[in-house]
């Protein structure tokens, strides 16, 4: 017999897809490229500006985590 998994069992990814959903504009965030390769950038007008001021194909992103405590 087949286990049932109910809703609240699924883990919540901290990842989201760029088709689905985008950062507030000025969020700085961590993504994940096309290639798997992964980069700390800012969302700025509708575009994904890394440190080093080059172009980056972003397919999914998250929140940065807080700070330690």
């Amino acid at each position: 017999m087949a286990a049932v998994i109910e809703e609240k069992d699924v883990p919540v990814s901290p990842w989201n897809d760029t088709g689905a959903c985008l950062p507030n504009d000025g969020d700085l965030v961590l993504v994940c490229d096309r290639h798997g390769v992964y980069h700390v950038v800012s969302y700025i007008d509708g575009r994904w500006e890394t440190m080093e001021l080059r172009p980056v194909d972003v397919v999914y992103w998250a929140e940065l985590p807080g700070p330690p405590v």
